[in-house]
C-alpha cells in the first residue's frame, strides 16, 4: 500500500498528466521572471524519479508540498503544489545551490 507521500505524488502526477490542473497568477509571474518553460516543468513532475522533500499541511492556500524533479532539459525544478484532489501549481523556480543542500533536498541553515 502506498504511503501517505506516494498516494499525494500519485495524485498530482496524474492531474499534471490529464492536464487538470491550475496554475496561479504567481507562477505565470514567476515562469516568466526565471525563463522558465511550463511544459518543461510539467513534463519533470510526470517523470521517472519526483520527490516530495518538504510538506506544508498548514499553508495558506490549503495542504501542499515541494517537489523536487528533473526537466527534460537536465534542469531541477522545485514545485509547490496543493494536494490532490484539486491541484493548484503554486510556484516553480530552480533552486539555488547556495540555499540548498548539494542534493537539492534539505534547505541550508
Amino acid at each position: 500500500m502506498p504511503s501517505g507521500e506516494e498516494r499525494v505524488l500519485e495524485g498530482v502526477i496524474a492531474a499534471f498528466a490529464d492536464d487538470a490542473y491550475r496554475v496561479t497568477l504567481h507562477t505565470w509571474d514567476r515562469i516568466s521572471d526565471r525563463d522558465l518553460a511550463l511544459p518543461d516543468v510539467i513534463a519533470g513532475v510526470c517523470a521517472d524519479a519526483p520527490e516530495i522533500i518538504e510538506d506544508y499541511p498548514e499553508h495558506r492556500r490549503g495542504p501542499c508540498c515541494l517537489i523536487l524533479c528533473q526537466g527534460p532539459s537536465g534542469k531541477m525544478y522545485h514545485v509547490l503544489v496543493t494536494h490532490p484532489p484539486r491541484i493548484w501549481l503554486i510556484t516553480v523556480y530552480e533552486p539555488d545551490p547556495g540555499r540548498w543542500s548539494a542534493d537539492l533536498r534539505r534547505r541550508r541553515r
